[in-house]
């Protein structure tokens, strides 16, 4: 090691003298070392100061503003007032978490240390707010580092809130507090001393809690004072005192504590706390019964025995609590995950010793309860089973009921679909029809509401729909829904088949059980003469009951319909089966009827206005007026041929015969008269008519049946109002015993009156038709043998949007069946439709069809359209209808629904699709997206109301406007989901314009809320 040489020194003998240019050179060294000391140092002075400018401010603000912590947790401040390096003011501060803005306060003062920060410390020694506001319990996404407390010091030495509003008073300051108190949280300790004071209600609440595991420090210390008609009883359900002493003493690994309850001034629970090393146990009794519903409260009565047991490994909380009364057993067991937010296996079980009253009013005997929670607690999975041996209400009972579910529970409530069965019920008036009940439906809890909807219910002879809703506390409940049964006898009317739509409702806890509802009933047999006169068969009557003074059945707007008329109105139905109904209504198709109804259920008295008398007779209103043993009537109604009137009288002969003279009888355009004769076996009689229409209606009794038979000519003739022109129906029928007919049919005119009379309604059809038809069967199941022609015709299905145009067809009736051999037509833009099909009319209409496509725009829906070629098979029963097939588009497009815009009106549920697509050109077109794609297996599926498309599709061309500036699509990919609407998910690259300082970007996700950014290679 060598020396540095000092003045005087000698080395070798030889003096060395001082360089002086070394002098120089550290004295500029030391020099510049001062000057950038100063430079830095008043560098730091001016950032200092520059940061406590308004430019300064905002800059701190914004950067606070751009913080994303994992947890979702977003701060946005107003404005900053003050100094940063000592009092610093905070205006409009607001705090989100991912469900949007959850707690904010018009000013904040601190005075706090910010140097500290810079050591990874939080030194506040003073915060303090006029007014904070939360809205709500944040919903904060865990940092998954696993720590229950902060990574960083934090230290608050005084907290002052003026007033803390929350929850459903925030808005009028109902629901208050003041709050003051302090935090300290460093070195794996947490202290924190609170002391919160309700405003309006004197509810105080002093919290102390110390804990520092890693010291074997812990101690517990709660107060909370609520006096009567307190906020904190409020929110507890009552308006008694209630007061609450948590305390103890030890540490973290040795704790020994007790929880002591009382209301109003009476002990409400005792409990015994332990803590060891993070396990925990209370064991005691509650006595709860204020704080429960009013109709639960018996369940706790007179105390629960409380034993519970808990234990936390990290962050998860796991243990066992059961809980007894003389009348309840609950149980529970599993874990919890306070880091993650989640259920892990928690099991809960209840268990009714005896009969018990469950609710106000209801009492249940062998009633068990299990559930199963699962996830996280903002949406966990629960499982549900129930059963009771017997539930009694209102002194109906209920035997072997079970129920089970799978649902969600979250900060909403709890929703689930259940399924549930019933043995037996009793006492109800219809103990029969409930036998072996099976129910399904979906419940939603909340609080102490219990909410069912879209219940159904069967049995041997019981199905119905149903919804119900019950509030526990106030003991208030109301059901409502409907339920129909077969061939019930029925006194004075026959045999019917029953419906009822109901509602059952008790305004308060005790009070007496409200109940109204519909009822309906289909006459299967029907025993009174004088209603089969009028109503021309088995009629269906409808009313709204409720329960009338002294005891009678009060019918609001009562209905009844039959093959011959359909009326609406209301009346009584007095203790002795005395009747007084007022009605007015209209026929299922032709228009208004009228009814007065006296007398007693067995002999009624009646003026009438019939629907249907005869077959060629609809909405006949008739003035009847009793006189001997027959009546006048003065008549106006319409018929198959257009509107009429008619005068004429009613005689009656004996062996119940009568004789019906039809004095005057005018009919578009066309009079009438005649006298007509019925009888035991049938009518015997002529109508003839005169001027527009003219022909005979000829009515003979044959051998035992009865035979009608027409021939009429048009001339011009206006039928119902519309013009027919000139045409021609002959007609022959013949009705036999038990309703057996025979006979003929050939019409010559236009096609739509015979479709529309087939009921076809979701599908028109005109032109030109020639039908020769042979009749048989029966009057309720007719058998058409003939054939028929359509030329020129058009259909047109505004399920679909399909219109077919120059239509051809030839087919065939045969055992109420019609046969469609072939048909052939023209769809828009020149495609073409051929094929085959059938009708059924035996029982429900029905009806097939396969069709072979060529071009042909089938499907014309908002939302979508497409011409296709293939074959597509078509099938409609019972009310519901499919469409399937596999084929190749030639040209369609998918429209997606625009941001904001309702969904549009299309086709309908009725209908299901079940079709395969393939094709080149597929359109995609909305919310910017201009393309065309192809697809090798596209599946459509869903219904005409709710189209669902299932596959994938490769871009071919098109553009995407962004910020209004037309992107080209040059490589791309769409994934459909079953979405409805459509809403498929997107990956494209698209490149702007050429010319614009642009670069290419890639569309990702769904269409309806794309992500878009700079492109990257394509996975």
């Amino acid at each position: 090691m060598t020396e540095a040489a000092l003045p005087g020194d000698q080395v070798h003998g030889y003096p060395v003298a001082e360089p002086p240019r070394r002098r120089r050179w550290l004295s500029l060294l030391a020099k510049t070392a001062v000057t950038l000391l100063i430079a830095f140092m008043l560098m730091i002075a001016g950032l200092a100061l520059l940061l406590d400018t308004d430019f300064g401010h905002r800059l701190i603000l914004d950067r606070i503003a751009a913080m994303a912590p994992d947890s979702g947790l977003r701060i946005r401040i107003g404005r900053l007032e003050g100094s940063i390096w000592g009092r610093t003011e905070l205006k409009d501060v607001r705090l989100y978490d991912p469900e949007g803005l959850f707690a904010e306060a018009p000013r904040m003062e601190l005075e706090w240390r910010p140097l500290a920060w810079l050591a990874g410390r939080l030194l506040v020694d003073d915060v303090h707010s006029d007014l904070v506001i939360v809205h709500r319990l944040p919903q904060l996404e865990s940092d998954g580092d696993g720590t229950m407390l902060p990574d960083d010091d934090i230290h608050v030495g005084r907290l002052e809130i003026e007033q803390l509003r929350y929850g459903e008073g925030a808005a009028d300051g109902r629901r208050s507090a003041r709050i003051t108190g302090q935090a300290d949280f460093r070195g794996g300790r947490a202290l924190l001393d609170l002391d919160a004071t309700m405003r309006g209600g004197g509810d105080r609440l002093a919290l102390l809690v110390d804990a520092a595991p890693d010291r074997d420090q812990f101690d517990l210390d709660v107060r909370l004072d609520a006096p009567a008609d307190g906020v904190i009883g409020e929110l507890f359900g009552t308006a008694e005192p209630i007061s609450l002493e948590v305390g103890g003493d030890g540490s973290w690994s040795r704790w020994n504590g007790a929880a002591r309850i009382e209301i109003s001034g009476r002990p409400a629970g005792d409990l015994g706390l332990i803590a060891r090393s993070g396990r925990y146990a209370a064991s005691g009794w509650l006595a709860p019964a204020p704080l429960l519903p009013e109709g639960m409260a018996p369940l706790a009565a007179p105390r629960l025995s409380v034993d519970a047991r808990a234990a936390l490994a990290g962050d998860v909380l796991g243990g066992a609590l059961s809980a007894r009364s003389s009348r309840l057993q609950l149980l529970a067991s599993g874990r919890v995950d306070l880091r993650r937010d989640r259920y892990e296996d928690v099991r809960l079980a209840a268990e009714l010793a005896g009969a018990t009253q469950v609710a106000a009013g209801v009492e249940a005997s062998g009633l068990t309860v299990r559930a199963r929670l699962d996830g996280h607690f903002a949406e966990a999975s629960v499982a549900l089973r129930m059963a009771a041996e017997r539930i009694t209400s209102g002194g109906a009972a209920f035997e072997g009921f079970q129920a089970s579910g799978t649902g969600r529970l979250s900060s909403r409530g709890l929703a689930m679909p259940v399924a549930a069965t019933l043995r037996r019920a009793s006492s109800t008036g219809a103990d029969g029809l409930l036998s072996n009940l099976g129910m399904s439906g979906a419940i939603f809890a909340s609080g102490g509401t219990v909410h069912g909807r879209n219940f159904t219910a069967s049995s041997e002879r019981l199905r119905g729909r149903f919804a119900f809703d019950a509030d526990l506390g106030a003991g208030r409940y109301s059901v409502a829904g409907s339920a129909a049964a077969d061939r019930h006898p029925l006194e004075g009317i026959g045999l019917v088949d029953l419906s009822v739509a109901f509602r059952a409702w008790s305004p308060a806890a005790g009070a007496p059980v409200i109940v109204s509802g519909e009822a309906r009933a289909q006459v299967r047999r029907l025993d009174n003469e004088l209603v089969r006169w009028a109503a021309q068969g088995p009629p269906r009557i409808e009313a709204k009951l409720a329960s009338g003074a002294g005891g009678g059945l009060h019918l609001a707007d009562l209905r009844m319909s039959s093959p011959s008329l359909r009326l609406s109105g209301g009346g009584t139905v007095g203790t002795g089966s005395t009747l007084l109904v007022e009605a007015r209504g209209r026929h299922s198709v032709y228009g208004p009827v009228a009814l007065r109804l006296g007398g007693t259920i067995r002999q009624p008295r009646l003026g009438l206005r019939l629907a249907r008398p005869s077959p060629l007779l609809s909405n006949l209103a008739l003035e009847v007026e009793p006189a001997g043993e027959g009546f006048g009537f003065g008549a106006n109604g319409d018929s198959p041929l257009g509107p009429f009137t008619s005068r004429g009288s009613v005689a009656t002969a004996g062996g119940g015969g009568a004789a019906i003279r039809v004095a005057a009888l005018t009919l578009s355009g066309a009079s009438a008269s005649g006298l007509l004769r019925a009888g035991g076996s049938g009518v015997d009689g002529r109508l003839d008519f005169r001027g527009a229409l003219a022909g005979p209606v000829l009515f003979a009794t044959a051998g035992g049946g009865q035979r009608v038979e027409a021939h009429l000519v048009a001339s011009d003739a206006r039928l119902a109002g519309a013009a027919i022109g000139s045409g021609r129906l002959d007609a022959a029928a013949e009705i036999g015993a038990g309703g057996a007919l025979r006979g003929s049919l050939n019409f010559r005119g236009a096609a739509d009156r015979l479709w529309n009379m087939a009921g076809l309604e979701r599908v028109s059809l005109s032109g030109p038709l020639v039908l020769d038809a042979e009749l048989g069967g029966s009057l309720s199941d007719p058998d058409l043998r003939g054939s028929l022609i359509l030329s020129r015709g058009r259909l047109a299905s505004g399920s679909t949007g399909t219109a077919v145009d120059q239509l051809e067809a030839r087919g065939r009736f045969a055992a109420s069946r019609l046969t469609v051999d072939s048909f052939a037509g023209r769809t828009r833009g020149g495609g073409r439709v051929r094929g085959s099909g059938s009708v059924d009319f035996s029982g429900p209409l029905a009806f097939a069809a396969s069709i072979q496509a060529d071009e042909a725009q089938l499907f014309d829906l908002p939302g979508f359209r497409a011409r296709v070629s293939g074959p597509v098979d078509i099938r409609w029963a019972s009310g519901v209808g499919s469409i399937g097939g596999t084929l190749r588009v030639e040209d369609a497009e998918v429209r997606l629904r625009e941001p904001g815009g309702d969904r549009e009106p299309g086709g309908t549920s009725s209908w299901r699709l079940a079709l395969t697509l393939s094709g080149e050109r597929l359109k995609l077109s909305g919310r910017g997206l201009d393309s065309e794609w192809r697809t090798a297996a596209l599946r459509l599926s869903g219904t005409l109301a709710a189209p669902a498309l299932t596959g994938e599709a490769a871009l071919r061309r098109g553009t995407y406007a962004l910020f209004r500036v037309p992107f080209e699509l040059s490589d791309g990919t769409a994934w459909f989901e079953g979405e409805s609407p459509p809403d498929p998910r997107l990956d494209i690259l698209a490149r702007p314009p050429a010319g614009l300082p642009l670069g290419a970007v890639r569309i990702m996700g769904r269409a309806g809320s794309p992500q878009i950014g700079p492109a990257a290679p394509r996975r």
